[in-house]
């Protein structure tokens, strides 16, 4: 072999380990392990909240739909006599006859497979611990430490697997379609389609538990980005989401009373009304969706009316501002807290989907009034997004500046041709 091509292959191949390494590094550095903090902990420690682990086996149970903490006990060998005094000892902290299904469990036992104890996550960092033998049971408590996560990958599939192979948790994707609202329909995105993020990840010891919130979205969809940027003007308590030139991605109101449903009937003041047999104007807009499917707000507000009446069923009727007001019809149920004088932000849930009064299936009457006017949503000018004041677009350019730069230098944790193009890059130069 001529010596100049050994010196090319040699090259090839040091650049393909290099590659390989730095690879290795980047994916270490910033991939989070989302297992049960407890299975992890005793994977290390002798002891966890006072209790020698190193001589009992571990299993790591996740509660069915409906099961309670007590028929948990039951399945690993624990009798009704023993399960009474148990529940005296937990009830300070927990009712074991109530469903703790999806809550991770660890059981563990002694070499004879006995249950000794019982380590229940009952959120992020609360865990209750029961002893069986002693009989007793404590709450025992750990540090949230919040810390900002960047990560870029490109769409493979759908947004869901994209998530899983960047280990990011599916919560977060409801947030950016939240965000996005009318500006983006996440459903375009396309194999090849970038995302660029960053938010806020919860770790307790150390371990990833939660996705926080949402600091900033740069989404890429045929050569073009949508960007969703988290900014707290000066002053203001509360952050907001906008574009790169600082326009608000948040609408006056949202389009419809429902994140997923089907308009069955629109605004018509000629309508034949399905019960009644008669024609009676329609001052609505009906959208069909399964009973108890969450009804949100449309944009902020105070509640003025969460009543019941014949015709209408359980509503809620909510005033905007001195122009606008709207109201939700044919309620299953209120959503927690809802009453007269409650403020509520766009998009917060209140109330289900039923057939409550005059209705002939589940659907929510979306009513909408101007000036006192009961008037169709769809033929008034409401997707307008309010505009950051121009004194203050300096210092966000200049915030957004910064975040592309550093999203920009980040490579794609998902991109598998990483080694693959460089090998050929080298190749070409040759």
């Amino acid at each position: 072999m001529r010596p100049k091509i050994k010196i090319a292959l040699l090259s090839i191949s040091f650049i393909a380990i290099g590659i390989i390494s730095s690879a290795f590094k980047l994916f270490n550095h910033q991939k989070s392990d989302y297992r049960p903090l407890v299975n992890q902990v005793c994977q290390n420690k002798s002891f966890l909240f006072d209790i020698r682990i190193d001589t009992l086996s571990q299993k790591v149970y996740f509660p069915k739909k409906g099961e309670s903490f007590s028929n948990v006990l039951l399945k690993n060998g624990i009798s009704k006599r023993k399960i009474e005094p148990l529940r005296r000892a937990s009830r300070q902290y927990l009712n074991i006859n109530s469903s703790v299904s999806g809550l991770p469990t660890t059981l563990l036992k002694d070499i004879h497979g006995e249950l000794k104890y019982v380590i229940l996550e009952k959120n992020l960092n609360e865990y209750f611990v029961l002893d069986i033998e002693e009989v007793s049971s404590k709450l025992e408590k750990k540090e949230i430490v919040k810390v900002n996560r960047e990560v870029v990958g490109i769409i493979k599939g759908d947004l869901y697997s994209t998530f899983k192979d960047l280990d990011i948790p599916r919560n977060l994707i409801y947030q950016i379609d939240k965000v996005y609202d009318y500006t983006f329909n996440l459903y375009k995105l396309r194999n090849g389609d970038t995302i660029r993020i960053q938010y806020e990840e919860l770790l307790v010891d150390g371990m990833a538990k939660k996705a926080d919130q949402l600091n900033a979205c740069v989404l890429t969809n045929k050569g073009k980005r949508y960007y969703a940027i988290y900014y707290k003007v000066p002053g203001e308590s509360k952050g907001d989401y906008y574009d790169e030139n600082g326009n608000a991605l948040k609408r006056s109101f949202l389009e419809k009373p429902l994140k997923y449903g089907r308009i069955s009937s629109k605004f018509n003041k000629n309508r034949f009304h399905p019960v009644l047999k008669v024609a009676k104007a329609h001052l609505g807009t009906d959208f069909a969706a399964p009973h108890g499917t969450p009804i949100i707000a449309t944009a902020d507000g105070v509640i003025m009316e969460a009543s019941s009446s014949k015709y209408n069923g359980n509503y809620v009727k909510i005033k905007h501002n001195n122009m606008y007001t709207t109201q939700y019809l044919h309620m299953s149920r209120f959503a927690k807290g809802m009453k007269k004088g409650r403020a509520v932000k766009q998009g917060d849930v209140i109330g289900y989907v039923g057939s409550t009064g005059l209705a002939t299936g589940p659907h929510v009457c979306y009513r909408f009034w101007k000036n006192g006017n009961q008037v169709d949503p769809f033929k008034e000018n409401l997707r307008f997004a309010k505009a950051m004041d121009s004194k203050l677009k300096v210092g966000y350019s200049k915030y957004v500046k910064s975040l592309d730069q550093r999203l920009n230098h980040i490579q794609p944790l998902n991109h598998t041709n990483i080694l693959k193009s460089a090998v050929a890059s080298a190749s070409s130069t040759k």
